[in-house]
């Protein structure tokens, strides 16, 4: 299935299996539909092989960009991926299925800090972070659906290098996000 130079959206109103072959997309821009294709299954997504094939075609993400190339209700399985070289800047994309599968862009400056506490919380609680709290030299991806909210307490004072986020961001009067990236 190729999903990409013809832009727009491929709906499958039930489920998704795939056992073997390619699932590939086109990136051209940076906009759903037009930038590239988006595949939107109404139920579940059952990849149990074959590959994730992404490619670029004269067009440069930014660094925390983000592509949501593929809805479902839920998923089941992986795919192995193919994916283009990293963007100048970048150390490497990352895939993530948790909303979606989504393509980030990540930036090549300090340890990647990943949020892990899919019903949301406090951004200075560290046990929601896979490396603990983020400090201004992390990188940092919250990739939870839409629904989760972190929060910035008052009187918190946070950083971080870079931010790709999926969740609703809450910052409480005199708490403060500074991102230096």
């Amino acid at each position: 299935m190729f999903s990409g130079a013809s832009s727009g959206t491929l709906t499958v109103t039930g489920n998704y299996a795939q056992s073997g072959g390619t699932l590939a997309f086109e990136i051209t821009g940076g906009q759903p539909n037009t930038g590239y294709g988006v595949l939107n299954v109404g139920g579940s997504a059952t990849p149990t092989g074959g590959t994730l094939s992404i490619t670029e075609s004269g067009f440069t993400p930014i660094i925390a960009e983000s592509f949501q190339y593929m809805t479902f209700a839920s998923i089941t399985g992986s795919f192995s991926t193919s994916l283009p070289s990293a963007p100048t800047g970048a150390r490497f994309w990352n895939v993530s299925t948790s909303i979606g599968e989504t393509l980030f862009v990540i930036p090549s400056t300090g340890a990647v800090d990943l949020w892990t506490n899919a019903g949301g919380g406090f951004w200075d609680a560290a046990g929601n972070w896979s490396i603990g709290v983020p400090t201004s030299t992390d990188d940092v991806i919250i990739d939870e659906p839409s629904s989760v909210t972190v929060t910035i307490q008052n009187g918190d004072v946070e950083s971080a290098a870079n931010l790709a986020s999926t969740a609703t961001l809450t910052i409480l009067t005199g708490g403060s996000l500074a991102v230096t990236g």
